[in-house]
């Protein structure tokens, strides 16, 4: 059942960065909030929320996403320079 869950949510964190790519930005986020619910503690994922609210100009949002993932990895240079 976690092992699901894990691919699962890989699949979407998958889906969001081929909708971030071709800049549909709300979509990818989207997809990054579902695998956010299917695994909650990955700092990739929480890295990519973050950036997708930064292209929407949702300063707030992005900061908190980045706080998430400092938490999670406090070495975390992405969320650094985000």
């Amino acid at each position: 059942r976690a092992q699901a869950k894990a691919e699962g949510a890989n699949v979407l964190r998958l889906r969001g960065n081929r909708l971030f790519k071709a800049k549909r930005y709300e979509e990818a986020l989207g997809k990054y909030m579902e695998s956010l619910k299917e695994k909650p503690y990955v700092v990739a994922t929480l890295g990519n929320v973050a950036v997708a609210h930064l292209k929407r100009r949702e300063w707030r949002d992005a900061q908190e996403f980045c706080d998430r993932a400092l938490f999670l990895d406090p070495d975390n240079v992405k969320a650094h320079s985000r």
